[in-house]
């Protein structure tokens, strides 16, 4: 019995990763047609297989068969068009989802630094084709600069066949307060006067909270709409050079209060110099409004 014929085409689309003897010759055999003979091109590529490289494949395989048809094949992947808006929604929500994991999405901006073409070309699978997203191995570290890495994977039949690297630019953003109206130098701060606005958060320039603004006055005449920063506000003078003032000495477990003399202005938790009844001149800090406290052998 002679060897079974197969007729080559002249143009073959192959589905999925693998190059099948089917795929570019008409095969009555099932089992001939099944045999792989390598991988298949990549979307948008052109292999050219020759009859007699295919013969080659075939007799390496085992296969005997009489070859006819077409002296060569142009073998294409059997592709689809995909808005590429589709492939960067898939990115922005598995983005999404790790930074909400993470307990990051409240106050980060993710923002794609280039975008996608309006379509991409991916390949189809024999069986089943899919899109998943995935993180690279090195995101924690990518997080932490700033700029991430989004991997959109294209599986066919179950392996993964192209790749789709999305690069995100994340920005912050942090809840500010805001003045709604002027604030004099050395003026208390009035929670009234505040508002809050989202902005970006920039390095070295952190906008204030609301705890931490409480209780201070402007550092210097503030206008309506400053965004208060650290700088802006300071703690209210609770000494004053020259005020007689209460100071607690502390030696081991023993507590001792006795006037004593402010000899510099002094805010919370400020070393000051106090001279005390006796004219001794002790440092101390500040606790509290008109109160000081000193460990005895403080140095002067």
């Amino acid at each position: 019995m002679g060897a079974p014929p197969v007729e080559l085409r002249a143009e073959a689309r192959v589905p999925g990763r693998e190059l099948r003897l089917g795929d570019v010759a008409r095969v009555e055999s099932r089992g001939l047609a099944s045999l792989v003979l390598g991988p298949a091109p990549a979307p948008g590529r052109v292999q050219r297989l020759e009859r007699s490289e295919l013969a080659l494949r075939l007799r390496a395989l085992g296969a005997r068969v009489e070859l006819r048809g077409a002296a060569q094949v142009d073998v294409r992947a059997e592709t689809v068009r995909l808005a590429g808006a589709v492939l960067e929604r898939r990115a922005r929500a598995a983005l999404d989802a790790e930074l909400r994991r993470r307990g990051q999405r409240a106050d980060v901006e993710p923002r794609l630094t280039r975008a996608l073409p309006e379509e991409v070309v991916v390949a189809v699978g024999r069986r089943s084709s899919a899109l998943r997203a995935a993180l690279p191995p090195n995101f924690a570290a990518q997080l932490g600069q700033g700029q991430v890495t989004i991997l959109i994977e294209v599986v066919l039949d179950g392996d993964v066949g192209q790749r789709f690297s999305l690069r995100y630019e994340l920005r912050r953003y942090v809840e500010a307060l805001v003045l709604t109206r002027d604030l004099p130098s050395g003026a208390p701060l009035d929670p009234a006067q505040l508002t809050t606005r989202r902005l970006e958060r920039v390095a070295g320039a952190e906008p204030l909270g609301l705890a931490e603004a409480e209780g201070q006055q402007a550092a210097r005449d503030l206008p309506a709409g400053t965004v208060l920063r650290r700088a802006d506000l300071v703690q209210p003078l609770l000494v004053t050079r020259g005020a007689t003032l209460e100071l607690e000495l502390k030696t081991g477990p023993l507590t001792i209060v006795a006037p004593a003399r402010a000899l510099e202005d002094g805010r919370r938790q400020q070393p000051i110099r106090v001279r005390t009844l006796q004219g001794r001149v002790l440092r101390g800090v500040v606790v509290a409004k008109g109160r000081v406290v000193s460990q005895v052998g403080g140095a002067k």
